[in-house]
């Protein structure tokens, strides 16, 4: 090593304001708690807690977003396995608006009321309950440079009774479900 380098290594040390390395251990053990004692007195005491919620690393683990995701929030993409027997919710993706659409004809079918479409073009597409005063209420839109529909608004409550004939069920719907039963 030359002098050079030495000065740099000085410099470096005095610029941070450490002398030694023995007061950064100082303020270590004076600033920072030991979070294994406080663990083994947490168990201890399992009963007596003070109201403090315990959440474990697995717990965290589904709710974390990987590096993949480049702080995008995780939304549901729906399964088209499960398009006649569909579970809707807020944020969910879907292939198309075509996917999308049947869907939400799946669901007012399983759900014993009539679906109406309100809004259908290539950007958007609303749904709402045919049910008298309903507040059901679905609306998906396109999301920016894809092809995929998102729900951007969903309220799941329906204020009307079951009906008897669901106008959302079309030959269509059925074909396609019971095709495979009743093949030759």
């Amino acid at each position: 090593m030359d002098e050079d380098d030495m000065d740099d290594a000085d410099f470096l040390e005095n610029d941070c304001g450490m002398d030694s390395v023995s007061g950064d251990d100082e303020l270590y053990e004076n600033f920072v708690d030991d979070v294994s004692a406080e663990m083994d007195s947490a168990d201890e005491t399992n009963s007596e807690s003070s109201g403090d919620v315990v959440v474990s690393d697995n717990d965290m683990d589904e709710h974390r977003l990987s590096e993949d995701d480049d702080n995008e929030p995780n939304f549901p993409v729906f399964n088209p396995v499960e398009m006649y027997n569909p579970s809707l919710e807020f944020g969910m993706i879907f292939c198309s608006k075509k996917e999308f659409k049947k869907a939400v004809q799946s669901y007012a079918i399983k759900q014993k009321r009539s679906v109406k479409f309100t809004k259908n073009d290539s950007f958007r597409v609303y749904a709402v309950c045919s049910g008298e005063g309903c507040k059901w209420k679905i609306h998906a839109n396109k999301l920016k440079n894809e092809e995929t529909f998102q729900i951007n608004l969903y309220q799941d409550e329906h204020t009307c009774p079951q009906v008897f004939n669901v106008r959302n069920v079309k030959t269509s719907w059925l074909s396609e479900r019971y095709f495979t039963r009743l093949q030759i």
